[in-house]
């Protein structure tokens, strides 16, 4: 929705600045094709911005379907090669990712840093004017982006963990036939795979080649333990930046609700007063009309009764 709104604005005012451009010289030329205003161009620059944004974020989402492939191939190979390969290229993907992610939170504290000074540049841009609502809208929009980003990495963060701790599991069983607790599969996950397994007698070349495999996981799932905390921590900061925006717009839709409660019962007021007017009308109208009859009725006996 948000992507929709920013290319519509933007393309609206690229089609004012293109009118002003054709009608250049012009003297009857329509108002509506004068230069674009202060507000516009504010929240040209501001659309612009966020149309960055998002495509860095859209960016992102391809890289996180691209470790989601990358680890689904990674359970289906035992070659300790192939592993590492595997593994390298999560480890791009990650350190892509993390660049993307600082990219996306410096932008965010120039829009927000940029936000809090127009609002003193005019009444325009104060808190609570079209533009400023405009504004924390949009964002409160990326907001929501950021938040399900990154519940979707956490997601495929306990994935790898549940996945690698179940290969564990299986290949401690085919060594021992045993099925370890808990407490034996976090030993294992530390000190890595399958070491200490085998650790007794001369090991055959299929057991070398289980814990070298063993051992390539571990390494692989701590170095992408250790890049997912750090994008967690980045998006924690982005989350920051935006909650406050986010906040802010709360209050003042808060606001406008509560207005528009206050309208409504003050409509609901003046229609009970309303209507209790035009009953008490009525009931003086048939009181009247009461009085009237038993008048009549009296004139009626008097003139009876004389006559």
């Amino acid at each position: 929705m948000n992507n929709l709104m920013t290319k519509s604005f933007l393309d609206y005012v690229e089609l004012k600045k293109q009118a002003l451009k054709d009608n250049a010289g012009n003297p009857f030329q329509d108002i509506e094709k004068a230069s674009p205003t202060g507000t516009e161009e504010d929240l040209f620059l501001f659309f612009q911005e966020v149309a960055s944004i998002t495509s860095e974020m859209d960016n992102m989402s391809n890289l996180l379907f691209d470790l989601r492939q990358l680890h689904q191939e990674s359970k289906s190979t035992h070659s300790p090669k192939i592993l590492r390969g595997i593994a390298d290229r999560m480890t791009s993907d990650m350190l892509s990712v993390l660049q993307k992610a600082d990219y996306l939170k410096s932008r965010l504290r120039v829009l927000d840093s940029s936000g809090e000074a127009k609002r003193n540049v005019s009444p325009a841009f104060a808190h609570g004017s079209l533009v400023d609502r405009t504004r924390s809208s949009v964002i409160g929009g990326v907001r929501t982006k950021l938040r399900e980003m990154m519940s979707e990495f956490q997601e495929l963060r306990e994935l790898i963990l549940l996945d690698h701790r179940e290969g564990l599991r299986r290949r401690y069983f085919a060594a021992t036939g045993v099925l370890p607790n808990d407490e034996v599969l976090d030993r294992m996950v530390s000190v890595g795979g399958s070491r200490g397994i085998f650790s007794s007698g001369k090991k055959g070349e299929l057991e070398v080649e289980a814990e070298a495999e063993a051992e390539e996981r571990r390494r692989a799932v701590g170095d992408f333990q250790r890049s997912l905390n750090r994008l967690h921590r980045i998006f924690l900061d982005m989350a920051l930046v935006v909650e406050a925006q986010g906040e802010e717009m709360n209050e003042i839709e808060s606001n406008v609700a509560n207005a528009k409660s206050f309208i409504v019962g003050g409509t609901a007021s003046l229609s009970d007063v309303s209507a209790r007017r035009k009953k008490g009308r009525t009931g003086r109208f048939c009181l009247c009309a009461v009085g009237l009859a038993v008048a009549m009725i009296i004139v009626f006996l008097v003139l009876g009764f004389v006559g």
